[in-house]
């Protein structure tokens, strides 16, 4: 798969997100993040950007939200140079962050953007809405991704994704290689 001018998105994977998801389907928490671990050091490869996206309600006193935003991969994420950390308020890494995540992404050329996390059902694919209503490509990696329920992953994944964009999974990377 061609990365040029594409970017990773990883939605979520922290440790209050971990309690809420509680049994993830249909892949585990840890499987998530082993599998993002594994994109992480591809999207490396390619020299495009990686965004580590921590959820932190505003209603939440200040420590609380940091405990309940604790990046689960950001001690991976510090071993790529190319790793930005991002903290939102709401589902939505583009409307509900004061990083201005769509003005950095076109500054670096990025058409494209990969979408994981947790949960598919929410952050992910508000994520994915609100980069492709802004003019992004969409692609939602299909095994970095799970859901409270398993009928919310499949229904993200098999209906509203194909609205905005395409789901692919990591062998599609590898399969390139």
């Amino acid at each position: 798969m061609n990365l040029t001018n594409s970017a990773l998105i990883i939605i979520d994977l922290q440790a209050g997100i971990r309690k809420i998801a509680g049994k993830a389907q249909p892949y585990s928490f840890e499987e998530v993040a082993e599998n993002n671990k594994i994109l992480m050091e591809i999207f490396s490869a390619a020299d495009a950007p990686i965004y580590l996206v921590s959820v932190q309600p505003k209603q939440f006193p200040k420590p609380a939200r940091a405990a309940f935003g604790k990046l689960y991969l950001e001690d991976e994420g510090k071993k790529y140079a190319q790793t930005r950390i991002l903290v939102k308020t709401g589902p939505s890494a583009f409307t509900q962050s004061d990083y201005g995540l769509e003005t950095e992404l076109k500054s670096l050329g990025v058409e494209k953007i990969f979408i994981t996390g947790i949960s598919t059902s929410n952050g992910v694919i508000k994520t994915a809405r609100d980069g492709k209503a802004v003019g992004f490509e969409v692609f939602l990696v299909e095994d970095g991704c799970a859901d409270r329920t398993l009928e919310g992953h499949n229904q993200t994944i098999q209906e509203d994704i194909l609205e905005i964009g395409k789901v692919v999974t990591l062998k599609d990377f590898a399969d390139d290689e």
